[in-house]
């Protein structure tokens, strides 16, 4: 039996450090029916951009997020090839007032958020 989805927008902010596998691990459970089927999945990352409020920072965590997009999307090994996915970076300023208020703007931008924390 295959899991097939089909998801216009999914939004997955990620406090703290983020790990090449996890955003594989999510990624391959959504898939399409057929590689000539493409889907969208949007991601929105909220992390500090400031390395002395914290070590883990937007700079820090994008290349391992980056890299396992590209790996997902690859055309021959990808677990969703063709399809498109985007990344919005947004600052928390390591604030838990400013990251609340970013992931309900968000929220409000699309209607759907899922959450992951690490």
């Amino acid at each position: 039996m295959r899991l097939t989805m089909h998801i216009k927008h999914l939004k997955i902010l990620l406090p703290g450090s983020v790990h090449y596998f996890l955003i594989l691990h999510i990624l391959c459970y959504v898939q399409s029916a057929s590689p000539n089927v493409p889907g969208s999945v949007r991601f929105s990352v909220l992390a500090p951009q400031n390395p002395e409020s914290h070590e883990q920072t937007i700079q820090t965590i994008l290349p391992s997020i980056e890299l396992a997009v590209l790996h997902v999307k690859d055309p021959r090994y990808g677990r969703l090839p063709n399809w498109n996915i985007t990344l919005n970076y947004k600052d928390t300023n390591c604030s838990s007032t400013a990251g609340p208020m970013a992931a309900f703007d968000l929220f409000k931008q699309s209607g759907q958020l899922v959450l992951l924390s690490v």
